[in-house]
This record gives C-alpha cells, structure tokens and sequence, in this order.
C-alpha cells in the first residue's frame, strides 16, 4: 500500500506539473511582476525621510482576484511537497483530497467571477482527479482495512478485553476482507499480506492485552527505554555511564515510578516486607555479577586484595592436599621447615607424594596455595 500511495504521488505531481508547469514556476499565473519587499542594510543616508505618499487609491477587482488567483497556486505548490507518515499519513491520498478542495473552490469562485488563472487551474485539476479515480478508490479500501484492524486492536474501544478475545476477532475480520476483494488483484495482494504479517506476529501479538501497564508497540517500549536512558542521564551526570547503569539496574529502572512522592510512599507501603527482601537479594545478586568490572587499576588491586583476604581466611580442608610453591622461582620446600602461620611443615605437605630439593631449614617463603584433589 505505501508503494502504491507513492506511485500515486508521482502520477499526480507530474501531471500537475506538466498542465500548470509554467504558472507554478512563476510567482504571479497572469506574468505580472510579483510585489516584494526591498531590504536596506548598512548605514541609512543623512538626508531626511522623504515626505509621506499619499494613500493610494483601492485596487480594482481585476487586481483583487488576481491576487486571490495567486494564493490558489501557491496552495497547489504546497500540496506538491507533501510526503507521507504511514501509517497515519499518506501522501498520495492527502495530496488528492488537498487538490480535491481546491479544485471545489476554484469552480464556486469562477461561477461567480471569471478569471483566466483560475479556469485553466480548475480545468486542469479536474481532468486529472479524473484519471486517477480508480487509483484512489482502491487504495481508499486498503486505507479503511488498516483503520479498522487499528480500531480493533486498540485497547481505550473496550479496556476490558483479554488477548484471546482480541486475537478472535482479529481473525474473524481478516477471514472478512478476503471476501471483499472480489477479482481485483491489488487487494488481493494487499488482503495476503495482511495475513501474512499477521502470522508472523501472532505470538506476540495479544499479551499487552493481558498484562497491563506494557507497552503495545516497538514505539512505546522503545519510548520508555529512552526515557529510563535520559533519567539515569539526568541522575548521574555521566553521559559515559549510562550504558553500564542500564546493565547493572536496567530492570529496576524500567518500573515506572508515581507521579508524585506521596504516592510513591503510599506504593512502597502496599509491599509486603518479605517480598521487600527478597526483591532486594535478587538486585544484590544481580549486581555482583558486575562487581570485579573495572578499568580502574587502583580499584582493581583494592578489589583483588579484598579477594585475597576473604581467600585466606578461609579454613583449610582437610580432605586436599595443598602444594606449597617458593616465590616465582617455583622450587619446593624443604621437608625439615616449619611454617607456624600455616601450623604444618612442608614433609608433612609432600609426603610420599614427591621429592622436594634439598635447601636450607627456615628459606621457605610460600607465595601460592594449589588445591591438588
């Protein structure tokens, strides 16, 4: 349908413009010089204003309806710029219904006044309205199909529906247009695709209608994630930290909030205490997935260390056998040293397991612990 509105538009633009070429290009349809306004920069000269004109006397009627002429063209030279805003807008049909009203006015003023301009204009648009009738009649039907699955699709008609009601009549009525298009092969066309973007959107298609409060188009949902974006903006002050602020809290900041604070307490109250909790571990959670996710180097080290020490303060298991490895170096311990901040020695470590160099009592520095199951 939007491809054939544009091809409407082209059919309707080139004849205006090859019946009305040379009027629409000049500013005045009868040649005359059109009246301007002369604008002086720069410095006014030092002689004084020259004395007033006197009044001049009122146009004729001649002059009058040549003006009145003009601004008919001119209407026309507007509808030719018009361009289309599906699915609201369409400007083949806005176009026809704007050349429609003029060419109803030009005919009515010309019953009263003739006027050469103004009779080749009515002439022309006549002449072609009448050619593209059939182009319009049809894409008019095409046009009401589209209203009226809107009108069944929109949720303020009967706010009382669920989804498989909707999605009834939906199917009942395009099982209806298909017996409306009769042997022309546009609506055919046109009634096909209809089901086949219905198909394709089926599933998703009806759930809005049972969960209140959700968006029912790509706009809308579209819409609200744009205004989370520009809250978190407004709230942080970092246009570089939006991005991770959706990530760590974007489903907390999707609820819309109330209007007004009282409201948002008198909501906050109507919550019971353990949902409260729970909801609260749940974002917890959620947000120590992004815990050790900083390019900071400072930061890092500090979380590192925090690792660290929560590591060691482990208990040890007994059930591991643990591998004590010297500085970088990676030799093992002597088996005669004794570690008193770990309270065991390093043969008691080895065992029968391995053969640790021989090395100096007390040069035991362990810098790493391995778990060996």
């Amino acid at each position: 349908m939007a491809e054939a509105d544009a091809a409407l538009t082209r059919t309707v633009r080139k004849a205006v413009r090859a019946g009305l070429g040379a009027a629409l290009r000049t500013e005045s349809p009868d040649g005359s010089a059109p009246t301007g306004v002369l604008t002086v920069t720069g410095l006014l000269p030092a002689d004084p204003p020259p004395a007033p004109v006197a009044p001049r006397p009122p146009p004729s009627p001649a002059v009058v309806a040549a003006g009145l002429g003009e601004e008919l063209y001119r209407r026309v030279r507007y509808l030719l710029t018009l361009l289309p805003h599906t699915p609201d807008r369409w400007a083949g049909l806005d176009l026809v219904d704007g050349l429609q009203a003029l060419c109803r006015l030009t005919q009515e003023l010309l019953t009263y006044r003739p006027n050469p301009a103004s009779t080749r204009l009515g002439a022309v648009l006549a002449r072609i309205l009448a050619d593209v009738q059939a182009e319009v009649t049809r894409l008019r039907h095409g046009v009401g199909w589209l209203t009226s699955i809107r009108t069944l699709l929109d949720p303020a008609r009967r706010p009382v529906w669920c989804g498989a009601e909707v999605a009834a009549d939906l199917s009942a009525y395009l099982l209806r247009i298909a017996h409306e298009t009769g042997t022309n092969e546009t609506l055919i066309c046109w009634q096909a695709h209809f089901r086949q973007v219905s198909r394709h959107y089926w599933q998703g298609l009806f759930h809005t209608y049972d969960q209140a409060g959700l968006p029912r188009t790509n706009n809308g949902l579209e819409s609200r994630f744009r205004e989370v974006r520009r809250r978190v903006l407004r709230t942080t002050g970092q246009a570089g930290a939006t991005v991770r602020q959706l990530q760590r809290r974007g489903a907390w900041e999707v609820m819309a909030g109330a209007p007004s604070e009282a409201e948002q307490m008198a909501a906050f109250a109507g919550v019971a205490t353990g949902e409260w909790e729970q909801e609260r571990a749940r974002m917890r959670q959620h947000q120590a997935r992004f815990r050790l996710h900083t390019r900071n180097a400072r930061r890092a080290d500090q979380q590192l260390e925090r690792l660290r020490q929560a590591w060691l303060a482990l208990p040890a298991d007994p059930t591991d056998t643990v591998l004590l490895v010297k500085g970088i170096a990676g030799e093992f311990c002597d088996p005669d040293c004794f570690h008193p901040t770990r309270r065991l020695s390093c043969a008691t470590v080895f065992g029968a397991r391995s053969r640790p160099p021989t090395g100096p009592p007390g040069e035991c520095r362990p810098a790493l612990l391995f778990p060996v199951r």
